[in-house]
Parts: C-alpha cells; sequence; structure tokens
C-alpha cells in the first residue's frame, strides 16, 4: 500500500462519515446479514466506513487486497457472529480471528477497544440482544491471578518442606539426645564394665569418655543452627520471591492504568476534536442561513418597493385619467350649454 493510499484511508476515518463507537464486524455470517443488521441499527461495517473508497464503481476505489482492517478509534465495536458453541471458526483463520481481533485487543498496535459487544442475528427472537465479551483486560486479570497463585503455591510448597525438614533434624537431634542419656545411666550403673571398655575399647581408639561424650551436644546443637540457618534462608528467599510477585503485580497496574489514562485521554481528545468539527459546521450552516435570510430580506424588500412603486404609478395613471375624463365631461357639458344658448 503506498503513503497515499493510507493517507486517503486516515483521511477518511477522521471525516465526519465516521461513525463513534458504531462499527460492525462480523464473523461466521453473510456480509449482507452484516450489513443489513449494521443499517438497521444506523451503524457501520468496513464496507460504510471506507465510502467510495470499497466502492467498485467510484474511481476512487482500492483494490481489495489492499483494503486495511485496522479500527483505530472509539472504545466499543460490535461482533456479528453464530451462537456459542460455533461462536467463531474452529481453524482460528477467520479474517477476524487471524486480523481483526488482534488489533481490536490491544495484541497488535497500542490501542485496544474497552468493550467488545456480542450479537447473534442469526437466532430469532435475540438478534437484538447484545453482550459483552472478554477483552485483553479481562484476561490481563486472569493471568495476574494465576500468577499470583502459583507464586503462593510455591511459597506454601517450600515453607511446608522447610517444616519437614526441621522436624526431621529436631527428630533425629531426640534420637541422639535419647542415645546420649542412656549411655549416661549406662556410665552410672556399671561403671566396672565402662571401665573396662575404656580401658580395653576406647583406649585403642585414642579416645577418652569425656571427649565422646561433649562431641554429641555440639552435633545437636550444630544440626540445629544448620536447621535455624535454612529456615531464615528459605524464609528469606520466600520474602524476596514475595516482593517480586509484588513488584509485578504494581508494575502490571501501572501498565494497565497508564494505557487506561492514554486510551480516555485519546478518546477524549477525539470526542472534543469531534465537538469543534461539530460546532464548526454549526457555526457555518448559522451563517449561511443567516446570510440567505438576508437576502431573501433584501429581495422581498426591492420586490414591495417595486410592488409599491408601480401601485403608484397606477393611482397617478388612474387619478390623471380621472382628471382628463372629469375635464372632458366640463367640456362636454359647457358645449351642450353653448349649443343650447344657440338654439334658444
Amino acid at each position: 500500500m503506498s503513503m497515499k493510499e493510507a493517507a486517503e484511508i486516515f483521511k477518511q476515518f477522521q471525516s465526519d462519515k465516521w461513525l463513534y463507537n458504531g462499527q460492525v464486524l462480523w464473523s461466521g455470517v453473510s456480509r449482507s446479514q452484516a450489513q443489513e443488521w449494521a443499517d438497521r441499527h444506523h451503524m457501520q461495517t468496513l464496507t460504510t466506513a471506507m465510502g467510495s473508497l470499497m466502492d467498485e464503481l467510484h474511481p476512487d476505489c482500492l483494490k481489495s487486497s489492499k483494503t486495511p482492517h485496522q479500527w483505530g478509534q472509539g472504545d466499543k465495536v460490535t461482533l456479528l457472529s453464530p451462537p456459542p458453541p460455533e461462536r467463531f471458526h474452529p481453524s482460528g483463520l477467520s479474517n477476524y480471528q487471524a486480523i481483526e481481533q488482534p488489533i481490536v485487543q490491544g495484541l497488535i498496535g497500542e490501542y485496544a477497544v474497552q468493550k467488545i459487544m456480542m450479537v447473534h442475528p442469526t437466532v430469532k427472537e435475540s438478534e437484538e440482544f447484545s453482550y459483552e465479551a472478554a477483552t485483553v483486560k479481562f484476561a490481563s486479570i486472569v493471568v495476574l491471578a494465576l500468577l499470583i497463585f502459583f507464586v503462593l503455591t510455591q511459597y506454601i510448597t517450600l515453607l511446608l518442606i522447610g517444616l519437614l525438614f526441621a522436624l526431621l533434624e529436631r527428630s533425629q537431634s531426640g534420637n541422639e539426645g535419647g542415645r546420649y542419656r542412656q549411655s549416661q545411666c549406662n556410665h552410672n550403673d556399671g561403671k566396672d564394665s565402662w571401665d573396662e571398655i575404656n580401658g580395653n575399647g576406647v583406649a585403642e581408639l585414642g579416645v577418652t569418655p569425656s571427649r565422646t561424650t561433649k562431641a554429641e551436644p555440639h552435633a545437636q546443637t550444630k544440626a540445629e543452627d544448620k536447621a535455624r540457618k535454612k529456615a531464615k534462608a528459605d524464609e528469606k528467599s520466600h520474602a524476596l520471591a514475595e516482593e517480586k510477585a509484588r513488584k509485578k503485580v504494581r508494575a502490571l497496574k501501572q501498565d494497565e492504568a497508564r494505557k487506561k489514562a492514554k486510551a480516555e485521554k485519546e478518546s477524549r481528545a477525539r470526542a472534543e476534536e469531534k465537538a469543534r468539527k461539530k460546532a464548526k459546521a454549526e457555526k457555518k450552516a448559522r451563517a449561511l442561513k443567516e446570510e440567505e435570510a438576508k437576502k431573501k430580506a433584501k429581495a422581498e424588500k426591492k420586490a414591495r418597493a417595486l410592488k409599491e412603486e408601480e401601485a403608484r404609478k397606477k393611482a397617478k395613471a388612474e387619478k390623471k385619467a380621472r382628471a382628463l375624463k372629469e375635464a372632458e365631461a366640463r367640456k362636454k357639458a359647457k358645449a351642450e350649454e353653448k349649443s343650447k344658448a344657440q338654439h334658444r
């Protein structure tokens, strides 16, 4: 597509012919049915919105291979489709699924509509009913919820593993302490046998009884210290994971808020621009109407003046005719009197 053709399409979509939030897409229904539904509800299909650019009889018409599918304005779009479960084509390769849906959901480009309204015109008595389909915003919330659930699950799992290890360490330490206490009892009850063991067995190893009894509580303390360190490390790891998840959630919320603010700002700007254009058009229309009224008043005044002038001329002519008639009558009367006088 050339820059000139793209500019023509952009100009068409920025003109007064574009209906704000009045666009209709369709999938799985015939074009004629979609066009009829859109016309009946005073909305636009792509063909209507493109105007002469898609009229094959018009010289400005573009080739069908160059038809744009992006709808870059508005907060809402209406989609006509068959009812569930066959709402969309199972292949996922229809024009709407492959081209239009990623654009209106904001997956391609930076702008996404806020609402996708579903209508099923093929179902009798429900072709006037519409409902909102899930948008990318809803999908983002679902993904965020799943992410939080995953992080919490991992945290709980690691916590349970840490508790299990701590219990095992404590149990092992308790067994060692029991063996130590049993050794002490044996030492107290049978000193002779202990001395014998100490003299024969332990002496051969070069280890005294006092060193052996001191090593066991040291090992227990070391195991407990190791368990405490591990629990502390696990707690720190969980805290870091939690903080990371919180940061990610905050970042997602901030990004969502930025996108929403941007969309609202663009929507307000478009509405203000449309209002300015409308006010300008109304002002121009009023000026034309006033000019037309002035011209009409001037013409009427001129016509009245001509009519009055003609009436004055007519009255003057009638007056002159009456005067001539009266003079003629006087002359005639005078002549008659003179004639009578002569006869006498």
